[in-house]
């Protein structure tokens, strides 16, 4: 009998529990809050890199993208059997699974920038 490796013991089960539990987590808040929503209109931003398309209210921050890349890259490398590099990017990506999860709860608000209005045209002569 061989004595369990970090790579074949609890670990990597306690950090693939881990993620999926906040993925989880983080699924349950997205769904409840759209079927919580209220009937207000979409939110139109304006474009820019930090979201994920011109008209969407969910801001794709550095965290989320991070994130998903290690696991990811990390679930590639764990099933192509490197299971250490796997395990690496898998355990490096758990905190920040646990930041996305705090950031969908956490109250945020949305600021909106409206143009001023036209002048009025001057008076005819």
């Amino acid at each position: 009998v061989t004595p369990p490796t970090l790579l074949s013991g609890l670990f990597p089960y306690a950090v693939l529990t881990g993620l999926a539990t906040t993925e989880a987590i983080s699924a349950f808040i997205r769904t409840r809050a759209f079927y919580l929503q209220t009937g207000y209109p979409p939110l139109t931003l304006p474009p820019s890199s930090s979201s994920s398309s011109p008209t969407s209210g969910i801001k794709a921050d550095s965290v989320g993208k991070c994130k998903q890349t290690l696991e990811m890259s990390g679930t590639s490398l764990f099933a192509a059997g490197l299971r250490g590099p796997g395990l690496l990017l898998l355990t490096l990506a758990l905190p920040m699974a646990v930041e996305s999860a705090l950031r969908k709860v956490r109250p945020r608000t949305v600021v909106v920038w409206l143009p001023p209005p036209p002048p009025p045209p001057p008076p005819p002569p």
